[in-house]
């Protein structure tokens, strides 16, 4: 797609890369390409990050728990809440904790703060544009 759109572009020589039924009312601007492309970079950093953690984690888990600190965390008598006997527990609880937190906010980073961040740029960007063609 983006190959094509660039193509597009390079031969209508304006802002916009017309739709698939050559109007410009479906046409895609560069900057959402660039904001497209923004978004799924910053998508798969999430998604590389959160793998890596969960694989530590359970890493982490199995060694620990199964090893270590067997009795590091178990349930109650009830068999509805968890109980940290070691720091061990305590620290993989927060672990955990925060992994999950971190897969939560990955929709907040790649629709909210990507846009500021694009937007951020193309206003920097556009700012130079009209400073250099104020110099000239």
């Amino acid at each position: 797609f983006y190959q094509r759109a660039q193509k597009e572009e390079e031969e209508d020589d304006g802002d916009y890369i017309s739709g698939n039924d050559g109007s410009e009312e479906n046409a895609t601007t560069q900057d959402d390409i660039e904001l497209y492309q923004a978004q799924i970079s910053v998508f798969f950093a999430q998604q590389r990050l959160l793998a890596v953690w969960h694989i530590l984690e359970m890493i982490l888990g199995y060694v620990l728990f199964n090893h270590l600190f067997e009795e590091a965390i178990t349930c109650d008598a009830n068999n509805d809440a968890w109980v940290f006997n070691y720091k061990a527990g305590k620290v993989f609880f927060m672990m955990h904790t925060f992994g999950v937190k971190q897969s939560l906010g990955v929709a907040s980073k790649v629709f909210f703060k990507t846009v500021r961040k694009v937007e951020k740029r193309q206003r920097r960007k556009d700012k130079g544009k009209k400073k250099k063609k104020k110099d000239e």
